[in-house]
């Protein structure tokens, strides 16, 4: 059986191309199907905070592990792609119905399923032979009324006994093939998961969900057709043609084979002809897809502008291109039934003319015409959805080969199974000589941020400041230096117990479409609804929850729109704070926010970041003058360092920035003042400034 499912699958990938599935008239449906395909928006949330808040379990991924070092994934993504036959054929998709190890339920599963089909098809090809038994017992004088009827009883019996071997298969293979379906299909989302969000944000959420959808489908239609489909009808009909050659002799051998094989012939060229509209149907459902769902994303700008008729335009534009290539398919059905039609009959009925002579002969009897015909008829249902099932496969293994070209894209940060868990206590972060390449830059970064204490980064946009809370998280790797929490290399320990220990509160924050608790919770799905609500009085979401219909279980719907951006920020530190974690990292958390929703927010980071390192990303100046410490970016470099007070009066950098958002900064960086500040803080200077180096070290 696997053996007929690579040959032909091995044949089938020559070609592939995309297609769409046949019209439901003309399409069985199929049994026992699962769906398991994610909405749009799910695919949406795999960003920052799920990579920081959800585990990324790397057990369930076995199937395609990346390379360790980036040298190795450089080559890796330098080697021309996999042909669609070793793709589709090896242990990334078998495994999955034939597992190597265990499984020995469903391996047996199998086996009986197997047998059952073939007892099944030796069994149907006999059945119109009884019927011709009993035809010819009723036409002999001398046979006894009670062996006619007895063959009557054995013919229904025949039909009854066939039935109750199909479905016994159908049950027995399908919990096999709906587990391979789900654990396929589970690997492949926890694939999904581990990808870089970086990456993520780049890709079309409405086309990533339509890859994965189709490939789910694409995966089921492969297991269902291929073992209810192509197999069964494989055997059936070289039965059919070596049971009439053998009975009937080589005239009904030859005109049997030529029946079937100009049959398949012309199936398999009409079907090339209407793959062909059909990759341009694929393409255009995926224009609309992706127009449907921008103009429902962005549907308070469509509003806003008024240009509700132009999206009606756009999109109708696209169904009336569609219309026109479906009308196309549906003239292409008809050349291929007309087709099918025309060739089988003109079959039958060569055989038939065989037949009437040889029954004027005396060489066959009326039953032998009967049971020819039966067996070439019920030979032909299998014959005609072989087509659409050659189709269908074909589908499949364009949707798998998309599905698998996701699945392969690795994420450039690997998690190593087998490194410790690492171990914050104090918090302490050290940048050591760290270069970075990847959409913003950093050359040569090096810095201590001490244990406890209130840093924060500014700088100009694309200077940087991001990009380095995103690889104390670890969404990315440095090119070069390393990066350690308390004297331990962020690159040498587990990557999710690194992010267990890490509270990220990001500049947007997006939350899932479920209650206020879940989104609350997901910061540490252990954690009690009683502490969640704990937390959330402590950032003062009480009042917010009081005023819900239900309370914390409100849907606070798709991306949290339901509730303002002071209260979906408040939602973010709240889940993060749940955590507990020793050192908290805020990415311009208050950017988007008015100035009187910025200042309570502001109050809530404060008391949230007591006690505990955190790190600030922020634009506005006036919210980070009381950090402990400010680190000042451009260009990719760390070119200032030090208090709000001594970085004013080195009219650098900093006070640069600061003059355009302050008028006080006059006064704050005169020569008096800014003499009694050098005294105090010498080693508190712009970095290429040669007075900063001191015995202690140019670092705070």
């Amino acid at each position: 059986m696997l053996l007929a499912v690579a040959a032909l699958s091995c044949a089938l990938s020559r070609g592939t191309a995309s297609a769409a599935a046949p019209p439901a008239s003309l399409a069985r449906a199929p049994p026992h199907e699962m769906r398991l395909v994610p909405s749009s928006h799910a695919l949406s949330r795999l960003s920052t905070e799920v990579l920081t808040f959800a585990r990324p379990t790397d057990r369930h991924c076995t199937m395609l592990r990346p390379p360790r070092t980036r040298a190795a994934r450089v080559a890796m993504a330098s080697r021309p792609a996999r042909s669609e036959r070793q793709g589709l054929l090896d242990s990334e998709l078998l495994q999955y119905l034939w597992p190597r190890q265990g499984a020995l339920g469903a391996k047996l599963r199998i086996v009986i399923a197997l047998l059952l089909l073939l007892v099944a098809k030796m069994y149907v090809v006999r059945v119109p032979f009884i019927f011709k038994a009993a035809l010819d017992s009723l036409a002999s004088p001398t046979a006894s009324r009670l062996d006619a009827a007895g063959f009557m009883v054995l013919y229904g019996l025949s039909r009854a006994i066939y039935t109750l071997l199909q479905e016994g298969r159908y049950l027995v293979f399908s919990p096999v093939g709906q587990n391979a379906l789900r654990r396929f299909v589970r690997d492949a989302f926890d694939h999904v998961q581990t990808l870089d969000s970086g990456w993520l944000s780049t890709q079309s959420t409405g086309q990533l969900s339509r890859v994965f959808a189709r490939g789910v489908r694409g995966m089921n239609a492969l297991l269902r057709l291929l073992v209810f489909n192509v197999v069964p009808t494989g055997i059936e009909a070289i039965l059919v043609v070596s049971l009439l050659g053998r009975r009937y002799g080589l005239a009904y051998l030859a005109a049997s084979m030529v029946a079937i094989g100009s049959f398949v012939a012309w199936s398999l060229a009409v079907v090339e002809l209407r793959v062909k509209l059909l990759i341009q149907l694929n393409t255009y459902d995926n224009m609309i897809f992706t127009r449907f769902f921008n103009a429902l994303t962005n549907n308070e700008a469509v509003r806003s502008f008024t240009n509700e008729k132009h999206e009606v335009r756009q999109y109708d534009g696209l169904l009336g291109t569609i219309e026109d290539l479906s009308v196309r398919d549906v003239k292409t059905i008809s050349l291929l039934n007309a087709g099918q039609a025309l060739i089988f009959s003109s079959g039958l009925a060569i055989m038939m003319a065989i037949s009437a002579r040889r029954v004027l002969a005396g060489q066959l009897t009326i039953g032998d015409v009967v049971a020819i015909n039966g067996i070439l008829l019920q030979l032909q249902q299998p014959l005609t959805s072989l087509a659409y099932t050659y189709q269908e496969i074909r589908q499949s293994l364009t949707d798998l080969k998309q599905m698998l070209q996701l699945l392969r894209h690795q994420p450039s940060v690997v998690s190593n199974e087998s490194a410790p868990d690492i171990v914050i206590a104090d918090g302490r972060v050290v940048f050591s000589d760290v270069s970075f390449s990847y959409g913003s830059i950093l050359r040569n970064v090096s810095f201590e941020i001490p244990a406890r204490s209130r840093t924060a980064i500014v700088g100009t946009s694309g200077s940087g400041k991001s990009t380095i809370l995103k690889l104390i998280l670890r969404l990315y790797d440095p090119d070069s230096g390393t990066v350690s929490i308390d004297g331990q290399d962020i690159q040498r320990v587990s990557i999710t117990s690194l992010r267990q220990q890490l509270g990220l509160v990001p500049q947007d924050t997006i939350l899932f479409d479920e209650s206020m608790l879940y989104n609350l919770r997901y910061g540490n799905m252990s954690a009690t609804d009683d502490d969640a609500i704990r937390v959330a009085k402590q950032v003062g979401l009480d009042e917010t929850a009081a005023k819900m219909p239900d309370g914390y279980n409100t849907r606070v719907g798709e991306r949290g729109m339901t509730i303002s951006g002071g209260e979906r920020q408040r939602v973010a530190i709240a889940r993060a704070l749940l955590k507990d974690p020793p050192l908290m990292l805020y990415d311009e958390p208050t950017s988007a926010l008015d100035s009187v929703t910025e200042s309570s927010v502001q109050e809530v980071i404060d008391a949230a970041s007591a006690n505990r390192t955190s790190i600030v990303v922020a634009h506005k100046l006036s919210l980070i003058q009381d950090a402990d410490y400010i680190m000042v970016m451009k260009n990719g470099t760390l070119v200032e360092t030090g208090t709000h007070d001594t970085l004013l009066c080195l009219n650098g950098t900093y006070h640069n920035l600061w003059a355009k958002q302050s008028r006080d900064v006059g006064q704050m960086s005169g020569p008096l003042y800014c003499d009694l500040i050098d005294r105090l803080a010498p080693s508190e200077r712009r970095l290429e400034d040669p007075r900063s180096v001191v015995e202690s070290g140019w670092l705070w």
